[in-house]
């Protein structure tokens, strides 16, 4: 299934006009019912959910009348506190009649220029991804300044895409990094926020992954008596390793590798480049100050106290195995 989300619940207070300008009229026809017709229009789009304030409804309901789009038009969902929350509100709408495989194209009614051929593009886009957006190349020259003052370096012009609407994403990925986000930072989103949902989507998908390897290597690990009080040296039980090293080496390698990912550890850091920068401070704080020390901390109690780093080289021998050899002494030489 193939889904819109249609925000048409501002205010138009940055206008400063009695009505919110996704109701003004133009050209004979009011901007919503502009962004409703290539919906109506395209065969992909299966269904249609409309942000909007009580106060619009009708309003909003004569302009899908209008478009011929009553067939599609599942509902109005109720407007949020800013942009984010307006579509975190719609995204839990939709979650009740479509599936989490479902596409969500995520537009504006105040963007009237959308075209069918773009929404069946996005969409088309989407697959293999969890969210894509049109972007145009930047042709301007591009400063960077971080007071405002003074010019701080030259951006590479090559490298920097101007984000266009609409948004389309994988509504269960989508609906679970929107409600990641509550209660706070959810609010401090203003304006389009595909880098920071992204970024989001990364580090979730890393941080799950991560904390079902661990997870599996401690699963691994408990049938060997290797749950127990950490001590220096490794606290592996030797009557349980006769010829299950090799099992061990799997947990060992499970339990690191899920660690190091956790931890933002080469070559398990993709997600930090793309989370820190659009992360805000007390969140980057977390990240750095908590959850990626707390995954190098497990990966030295690991090493050192669970397995010990003997077992790991290779050299590891277990206690009950060691031998005593006699060594005789004689009496009518100085050996």
């Amino acid at each position: 299934m193939n889904a819109a989300l249609i925000l048409s619940g501002g205010t138009g207070s940055r206008m400063g006009l009695d009505t919110p300008k996704q109701y003004l009229e133009v050209g004979g026809r009011i901007l919503l019912e502009y962004c409703l017709l290539p919906l109506a229009e395209s065969e992909y789009i299966d269904t249609v959910q409309i942000v909007a304030d009580q106060e619009w409804h009708d309003v909003a309901w004569e302009c899908v009348s209008r478009a011929g789009l009553t067939h599609k038009c599942k509902g109005f969902s109720r407007p949020g506190a800013n942009r984010q929350q307006s579509i975190l509100n719609g995204l839990e709408d939709i979650s009740r009649y479509a599936d989490p495989d479902a596409a969500v194209i995520v537009h504006d009614a105040a963007r009237p220029a959308v075209t069918r051929g773009l929404l069946e593009r996005s969409l088309e886009a989407l697959r293999g991804h969890d969210g894509v957006l049109p972007v145009l190349p930047m042709k301007d020259t591009v400063y960077y300044s971080g007071t405002g003052q003074n010019v701080d370096r030259l951006l590479k012009r090559e490298c920097i895409y101007a984000g266009q609407a609409p948004e389309t994403f994988r509504l269960g990925v989508y609906l679970e990094a929107n409600r990641a986000l509550l209660p706070e930072r959810i609010l401090e989103i203003n304006g389009s926020t595909e880098p920071a949902i992204l970024a989001g989507l990364k580090y979730l998908f890393y941080s799950v992954a991560g904390a079902f390897m661990a997870l599996f290597g401690i699963f691994f690990l408990a049938g060997f008596g290797g749950l127990g009080n950490f001590s220096a040296g490794g606290i592996l039980e030797a009557s349980l390793l006769s010829g299950n090293r090799g099992l061990l080496y799997v947990s060992s390698f499970l339990l690191i590798v899920g660690f190091a990912t956790k931890a933002g550890m080469f070559p398990m850091h993709g997600w930090l480049s793309s989370a820190h920068p659009v992360a805000p401070a007390p969140a980057s704080g977390i990240l750095s100050g908590i959850i990626v020390k707390a995954g190098v901390f497990a990966i030295i109690r690991i090493v050192f106290e669970i397995f010990g780093a003997d077992f790991l080289k290779g050299s590891w021998v277990p206690p009950n195995t060691v031998q005593h050899l006699s060594i005789p002494v004689c009496s009518t030489c100085s050996c």
